[in-house]
């Protein structure tokens, strides 16, 4: 079956918004490390960072579940 104009541009709309989120997401963790990083203590620091990355790679690996979802 060919693929119509429209449903080339839902493609096209839907891979832009899927950017869209990872961007949000690493943008996001960006701006919390950055502000762990300048207003916490240097032992406290590490255990942050750790938990940010954590939280991170969640998201991400949720958002990947949901595009499968999203796909099938």
């Amino acid at each position: 079956m060919a693929d119509t104009p429209a449903r080339d541009e839902a493609r096209t709309a839907s891979a832009t918004e899927r950017g869209d989120l990872m961007g949000a997401i690493l943008a996001n963790a960006s701006l919390a490390a950055m502000d762990i990083a300048d207003g916490s203590s240097t032992s406290s620091v590490a255990p942050l960072l750790e938990e940010l990355e954590a939280s991170t790679k969640r998201a991400t690996a949720l958002y990947g579940q949901i595009r499968l979802f999203g796909d099938a």
